[in-house]
C-alpha cells in the first residue's frame, strides 16, 4: 500500500509528512538502523504520524477534513506567521526521528 504524504493541501486521507526514501536518507546520515523493506519503512511513518497526532500544536489545522495536524493556520514561527499551507521541515524530521526510534 502507498504511503499518502501530506504535501501542504490538507489531504483527508494523508499518512505521513515524510516518505520512506527521506526516512532511509535520515537513517544514513543518523547513523540509526531502519528495517529494510519499504512496506516496514512506511508503517513505521505511518506509527509515528499517529503519535504526531497527540502533541499539542501552535494554531489550528488549515481545514477541519485534513487527516494529519500539519498543514496549520496562524502559526507563528521565528517572527512570522506561516502559510496555511506550509509544513516546517521540522515536522519532516521530528516524525522521522519518532520513526527511527520504534
Amino acid at each position: 500500500m502507498t504511503l499518502i504524504i501530506e504535501d501542504g493541501g490538507g489531504k483527508p486521507d494523508s499518512e505521513s509528512y515524510a516518505t520512506a526514501v527521506e526516512l532511509v536518507s535520515y537513517a544514513a546520515n543518523y547513523g540509526v538502523t531502519i528495517p529494510a523493506t519499504v512496506e516496514a519503512q512506511e508503517a513505521l511513518l505511518r506509527r509515528a504520524a499517529l503519535q504526531m497526532q497527540v502533541m499539542g500544536w501552535k494554531g489550528r489545522k488549515a481545514s477541519a477534513a485534513q487527516a494529519l495536524a500539519w498543514p496549520r493556520a496562524d502559526v507563528e514561527l521565528d517572527g512570522e506567521i506561516l502559510p496555511s499551507t506550509y509544513i516546517p521541515a521540522r515536522i519532516q524530521y521530528g516524525q522521522m526521528a519518532l520513526a527511527a526510534e520504534i
